[in-house]
């Protein structure tokens, strides 16, 4: 099966099911939450998709909470969202960055709290005492 017959299959059946269960009304907000990963970027593509073709008018916009857990900056994703025409939304959870930053993993030369002797070594803990 080629790319363009599964897109185009998943696109129909998402138009479907957003009709057959009338997920969408005229003017309605939808916020797509988006983390980066392959999940919640087909998620937004669908729905930038279906919002074309869609029998009712509505807004999209793209939300992504900075929790300090990506691996790599979100705002490399600011070109591909912006590209599908989606207002994106960026904001940071202090909270959720505080507790990240106290529960980083200590350097490898320094002993684990709480475990005598214990290190860091190979990404892992390992006791040595």
């Amino acid at each position: 099966m080629q790319r363009d017959d599964v897109e185009r299959r998943v696109l129909d059946a998402f138009g479907r099911a957003m009709g057959q269960f009338s997920m969408l009304r005229p003017g309605d907000r939808v916020a797509v939450g988006v983390s980066g990963g392959k999940d919640s970027l087909c998620l937004l593509h669908a729905l930038v998709r279906h919002q074309r073709r869609a029998p009712v008018s509505h807004e999209l916009i793209a939300v992504t909470i900075e929790q300090g857990k990506f691996k790599a900056p979100i705002t490399t994703l600011a070109s591909q969202i912006e590209g599908l025409g989606v207002r994106w939304v960026v904001r940071e959870d202090p909270g959720t960055l505080r507790l990240v930053r106290r529960l980083q993993p200590p350097p490898a030369t320094q002993p684990l709290p709480g475990r005598r002797g214990a290190r860091l070594h190979d990404g892992g803990a390992r006791s040595h005492g």
